[in-house]
């Protein structure tokens, strides 16, 4: 064999994938058709967050330099993420992978053809990721109607943007646009945007946007849109919606690999079927990251990349791959992020909990910082185990990016109300919540 490992995809899961493979000491191999880094590094979370994070850290600036930053955001942000292809593969050739450009194909299970050549390994990790759909009726062109792709790729903002879907994505994107100077109309089918997050998480994010100026649509659905001189999308009541450009959010569609037929390994048209080992069919190839379908979560692909890496060494891990309680985190403006159980989902299993809330402007900290909104929820199960910890707030993913570990090791209300915990933080509000929360 060529190579121990042989990783397809550089994006989060195969990056994390391929360095612990080289520092297990396994001769490693990645492959890439494109840029590096895939969505998760190159084209759609990171770059996301580098414009959230700008336009958070200017708002109390003088709107003189305010408006400065704000014009030159996109553009310095491509510039930026342009950094990101180089700080990867550093990254990889410092732990001894190497990084080779093509397109792989399976000829044979352990053999992957790239070009005129093929490489052989014992082990191969399918990271291929996923790519933007468009929704039917919508298809992207790349120019009027486009994704998070070609967001980089704007030298100005629109006069009026359509985001089609009050998702995670489109949300995000709503809070980034409607700080740039442009008219937002987002455009949900559900009741609500961010569908499956609590109304109680959600409403300060709605309340900013409206305060913006974002128009809502929600409980509505788009049949097709029309390109003449800008974008109509037509909605399944009969209305239009005029803009000058269309962002599709939420739909993707898998990148697999060519061959996957001819070796056996099972798919259908959404992901590659895996065990709880992040095996395929053939256990020498696993799959990670969103290509298996078990979530689309970046800390996700990463954690399975690693556990993969693990597996292929033959050391044994204790996490699995597939069980609860992500974190989870919404980059929005203010953010929610949280772990475990939400309020919906323990009604709609008919699970007795209770709720303690605690806001962060009585903490002393948040005395301190000046701080005006946010809260921490705390939602306990009857054996006072803890199901469910979730943060509205300015930078709740750093707060938050523990939590997952916490519920992880079966916190619970009188676990939490002894823990020391240190002062004067934001943190305290959670203790706070089990001391004398309101219920």
């Amino acid at each position: 064999m060529d190579y121990d490992v042989l990783v397809l995809g550089s994006g989060p899961a195969g990056f994390y994938c391929a360095r612990h493979c080289a520092g297990l000491g396994r001769k490693t191999i990645l492959v890439e058709r494109d840029q590096l880094g895939g969505t998760g590094f190159r084209w759609g979370c990171l770059p996301v967050k580098m414009m959230l994070d700008r336009l958070r850290a200017g708002e109390r600036e003088p709107d003189e330099v305010r408006s400065g930053r704000t014009a030159s955001l996109i553009p310095d942000t491509a510039r930026r993420i342009q950094g990101a292809e180089t700080r990867i593969r550093r990254g990889l050739t410092a732990a001894g992978v190497k990084v080779a450009r093509g397109e792989g194909r399976f000829e044979e299970p352990n053999t992957i053809r790239l070009g005129k050549q093929s490489v052989t390994a014992s082990h191969v990790v399918i990271a291929t990721g996923t790519e933007p759909a468009g929704w039917p009726g919508v298809p992207l062109d790349g120019r009027i109607v486009i994704s998070h792709r070609e967001i980089l790729g704007l030298t100005e903002v629109p006069e009026h943007l359509l985001i089609l879907g009050g998702d995670v994505e489109g949300i995000e994107f709503a809070c980034l646009f409607a700080r740039l100077g442009g008219r937002v109309t987002v455009i949900e089918k559900e009741s609500r945007i961010l569908p499956g997050t609590d109304p109680d998480l959600i409403e300060p994010v709605e309340r900013d946007l409206l305060r913006r100026e974002v128009s809502l649509r929600t409980g509505v659905e788009v049949t097709n849109c029309t390109i003449a001189g800008g974008a109509t999308v037509r909605l399944i009541d009969g209305s239009t919606v005029q803009g000058d450009r269309i962002l599709v959010t939420g739909l993707r569609r898998p990148n697999f690999p060519d061959g996957l037929e001819r070796i056996g390994v099972e798919h259908d048209e959404q992901k590659i079927e895996v065990n709880t080992e992040l095996q395929t069919r053939c256990p020498t190839i696993f799959a990670v990251g969103d290509i298996n379908g078990i979530t689309g979560m970046a800390h996700a692909a990463i954690q399975q990349g690693l556990l993969a890496a693990r597996r292929i060494a033959g050391l044994d891990h204790t996490v699995s791959p597939v069980g609860p309680p992500y974190p989870r985190a919404v980059y929005t403006i203010p953010e929610i992020a949280g772990a475990g159980y939400q309020e919906n989902e323990l009604v709609a299993q008919g699970i007795p909990y209770t709720r303690l809330r605690y806001a962060l402007a009585d903490t002393w900290r948040g005395l301190s910082k000046g701080i005006e909104e946010g809260f921490i929820k705390v939602l306990a199960g009857g054996d006072d185990r803890i199901l469910g910890l979730w943060i509205c707030a300015a930078d709740a993913s750093e707060q938050a990016s523990l939590f997952g570990t916490l519920l992880a090791g079966n916190l619970t209300i009188e676990g939490l109300r002894s823990a020391l915990i240190l002062h004067p933080t934001l943190g305290e509000a959670a203790l706070e919540a089990v001391l004398q929360g309101d219920q």
